[in-house]
C-alpha cells in the first residue's frame, strides 16, 4: 500500500513538472537567448537577432560581424549600483508587544546567518540573473547550526544560489501571484553523472530508465547526465483542535 501510494505520488510529481516545462519551454529559450544576448560575444548574431541570416551554411564565416554591446554596458551599470547598495532585510516591532531589543537581536542573527553561508553570492546571482534576463532566484534553507550534535535542534537560515534558473527552476502552472508565493509546489533540479547518482542514490533507478510510462516528455537521463530534482510541495490537512476554558479564570487552553 505504501509503495502504490509513493508510486502514484511519484507519476503526479513528474506529470506536474512536464506541465510546467512545455508551457513555458519557448520562454525560458527567449530568457537563455537575452542572457546570452548580453554576456557572450558573437551571441547578438543568434537565434531571433540574427536578422534571418543563417550562419550554418558558411557564407558569411569570414565577414566581420560588428557589435555595440550597449545593453551589457547598462546591465552592468545596474549590477554596480546594486552592489553598492544592497538590498537587505531590517526587523522591526510591529506593536507594543515587540520590543526593540527583540528586533535588533534578529537583525544580528539574520546578518550572521547571510555571511557565514553563502547569502552575498546567492543574492548578487539572483539580482544579475534578473537584469541580464528577467528571472533570477536563490534557494533558502533552514540548516541544524550543529549538525555533529544530535542534542541541539536549533536551526538557522541558509541562502544558496540557484545557477541558470531558466533551465532548472519550475513553479506551479496553477499560481497567479508575480513572485509565485501562491504556489502549491516548485522544483530545482541539478545534473549528475552516471556514476556519481548510482553512489548518492543506490536504491534508485532513473526515471527513463524505468519502464513505467507516465507519459512525460521530458527526458530525464542521457548517456552524460541524470537529472534529479529537488521538490517542494504545500500541503493543507485539517487537524480537530479542542479547546478547555476555565469557567472562574477565563483561561483557555488548547
Amino acid at each position: 500500500m505504501a509503495e502504490k501510494k509513493m508510486t502514484d505520488w511519484h507519476r503526479k510529481v513528474l506529470c506536474n513538472f512536464d506541465n510546467a516545462w512545455s508551457a513555458t519551454q519557448d520562454m525560458r529559450e527567449q530568457i537563455i537567448e537575452a542572457q546570452r544576448f548580453v554576456r557572450v560575444s558573437g551571441a547578438q548574431w543568434e537565434g531571433s537577432t540574427n536578422a534571418g541570416y543563417s550562419f550554418d551554411e558558411g557564407r558569411f564565416e569570414h565577414y566581420p560581424r560588428f557589435e555595440l554591446n550597449k545593453i551589457s554596458r547598462e546591465c552592468d551599470r545596474i549590477i554596480g549600483e546594486y552592489r553598492q547598495n544592497r538590498i537587505s532585510v531590517k526587523f522591526r516591532p510591529k506593536d507594543d508587544k515587540a520590543s526593540e531589543a527583540l528586533a535588533e537581536k534578529m537583525n544580528g542573527k539574520f546578518r550572521a546567518d547571510y555571511q557565514e553561508t553563502s547569502g552575498g553570492e546567492a543574492c548578487d546571482n539572483a539580482f544579475d540573473d534578473a537584469v541580464t534576463g528577467g528571472f533570477g532566484c536563490f534557494r533558502m534553507c533552514a540548516d541544524y547550526e550543529d549538525e555533529m550534535d544530535p542534542s541541539n535542534e536549533q536551526r538557522r537560515i541558509s541562502l544558496l544560489p540557484v545557477y541558470d534558473p531558466a533551465t532548472c527552476v519550475f513553479f506551479d502552472q496553477d499560481s497567479k501571484q508575480y513572485d509565485r508565493s501562491d504556489a502549491m509546489w516548485a522544483m530545482e533540479m541539478f545534473s549528475m553523472t552516471p556514476k556519481a547518482f548510482e553512489a548518492e542514490y543506490p536504491d534508485s533507478i532513473a526515471a527513463s530508465l524505468s519502464r513505467d510510462d507516465t507519459g512525460t516528455q521530458y527526458d530525464w537521463s542521457t548517456p552524460d547526465a541524470i537529472y534529479v530534482g529537488r521538490y517542494y510541495e504545500v500541503r493543507i490537512e485539517k487537524v480537530k483542535l479542542t479547546a478547555w476554558r476555565n469557567p472562574v479564570s477565563g483561561e483557555t487552553a488548547i
